[in-house]
């Protein structure tokens, strides 16, 4: 039973995160099919990073310095991952 929670969760975060990344730095794709999957990719994962760093401040609020700092430190982490990442992949697409 775990495994097949394992494989569908698996699965569906795959279409989740991967198909629009796949979608926006495709050429064959129409640019407005792109332009849509570029939003859906960035909510998805702007919307990720806001609640770690929400959490990072809730903590700092908290007087949890060291779990705050860490949250923050995180989620800029993953967004200069992101912003790299993308802008790496994009760049790749671009030169073909």
């Amino acid at each position: 039973m775990g495994f097949l929670f394992e494989f569908l969760f698996e699965f569906i975060l795959e279409l989740i995160i991967i198909g629009p990344f796949d979608g926006t730095t495709s050429k064959k794709a129409p640019m407005p099919v792109r332009i849509i999957s570029a939003i859906i990719f960035f909510l998805i994962f702007g919307g990720v990073i806001g609640l770690i760093a929400y959490l990072g401040i809730s903590a700092l609020i908290d007087k949890r310095i060291i779990a705050g700092v860490l949250m923050l430190l995180i989620s800029v982490l993953i967004l200069a991952m992101l912003c790299y990442g993308f802008r790496k992949e994009y760049i790749k697409k671009r030169r073909k």
